[in-house]
């Protein structure tokens, strides 16, 4: 006999129960409503800062996002919470799609679960969970959940049931014990020299200081340099800048303080000249973004690998489990983590249309993974995306 044993579907505050045999799942717009269950679910631990209540929080309050365009949906089990998936309901191409709240600003995204309660159930139950929870989002043509790590989606069914596609880019960290263990595993002898020239040059131009800072600490004036050195980078990337919009600083600037704000900073004679920001959770740091300095006779001490050198240093030293430095492969990931985190994209079509959509998202992503694997057309790309910026090819 399964362990599901009845549902319980609420929409809003007027809408009557529909109770049908499975799990009990609500489906809200009021983020009180679930607030209890969803601190309940984060004090088992969190894989990301995005599934953090306080994160979610001050998203809302920053994006100003419409109540109607809010769905919280909790999944429990006997009265045990068991899934909670904080969505968004936006149009796409003339679509309703419901999809993780807070966009692209993260590198993954996961739903927030019960693992102990999901390795106890059995396939069937863990198929009706994630039925149940597909078949109560109203009003949207697909559920697209986007970068989310397969370590999660497999065990607790939601790759069976879904729709999935592998991501183009993987995730990367580096999880070491101590900092030299990470020293040992990642820095060779020659690694160890570079990382000394590069330290010298720096100081041949002045003095160098490492610091870390956290909520309390006067980083104001930080974050706003790290948004004007990034600025500067896109543009020569030919990218548009995702923290132009002031609303964006100002959610970066709030959410360090609310949700486990780390700063990592390297000055020279007191300016700064490169900058790591990264949340906390789930006993590791997330590198959300990095900056360096626009000074060309700075940056001939590489700076920004001088400041990842003492990131590395400060977390291992400071007891951090791992260092997530985002998705997308590059030099310092390649050099820093010895992990790699596969994520997967993952759908549930509940019209006609959002099957064409699905198709869509399906046939793009295949087209970055086929781009990003070729050397040759990732160098085109990025020429012809800087062309059309107006930058340097």
């Amino acid at each position: 006999m399964s362990a599901v044993t009845a549902v319980e579907q609420v929409i809003g505050e007027s809408a009557a129960p529909l109770r049908v045999p499975g799990i009990s799942v609500v489906v809200t717009e009021r983020i009180e409503e679930v607030e209890a269950a969803w601190r309940q679910l984060e004090a088992l631990g969190i894989d990301c800062p995005g599934q953090g209540l306080d994160f979610v929080r001050t998203w809302l309050d920053t994006f100003a996002v419409r109540k109607e365009d809010r769905v919280f949906v909790l999944a429990a089990l006997n009265d045990r919470p068991v899934v909670l998936l904080p969505l968004y309901r936006k149009r796409w191409m003339g679509l309703s799609v419901a999809t993780w709240l807070t966009g692209d600003h993260l590198g993954q995204q996961a739903p927030l679960v019960d693992k102990g309660a999901f390795a106890a159930m059995s396939d069937f139950d863990r198929h009706q969970v994630w039925n149940r929870l597909a078949r109560v989002v109203l009003d949207t043509d697909l559920i697209s959940l986007p970068n989310v790590p397969t370590d999660i989606a497999r065990p607790t069914g939601l790759a069976d049931l879904f729709h999935s596609m592998k991501g183009a880019d993987r995730g990367y960290r580096a999880r070491f014990e101590s900092w030299e263990e990470c020293d040992g595993a990642q820095r060779n002898k020659h690694r160890r020299k570079v990382d000394r020239q590069q330290a010298a040059k720096l100081a041949a131009l002045g003095v160098p200081h490492f610091e870390v800072l956290k909520p309390g600490d006067p980083v104001d004036d930080v974050i706003e340099t790290m948004f004007a050195q990034k600025a500067v980078r896109f543009g020569e990337m030919g990218i548009a800048d995702p923290f132009a919009p002031p609303h964006v600083r100002a959610f970066y600037r709030d959410v360090f303080d609310r949700a486990g704000g780390v700063l990592h900073v390297l000055r020279l004679d007191g300016e700064v000249i490169a900058v790591r920001y990264n949340l906390t959770a789930g006993g590791g740091l997330y590198c959300l973004i990095s900056s360096m300095t626009t000074c060309a006779a700075t940056q001939s001490g590489s700076p920004g690998k001088q400041c990842l050198l003492g990131v590395m240093q400060s977390a291992f030293d400071e007891g951090y489990a791992f260092v997530d430095l985002g998705r997308g492969e590059n030099d310092e990931k390649r050099q820093w983590c010895n992990e790699r985190v596969e994520l997967g994209h993952y759908c549930h079509v509940l019209t006609p249309l959002g099957h064409i959509a699905w198709i869509v998202q399906r046939l793009g992503e295949h087209v970055r993974a086929s781009v990003k694997g070729n050397r040759n057309w990732f160098a085109l790309a990025k020429r012809l995306r800087r062309g059309v910026a107006g930058g340097k090819s």
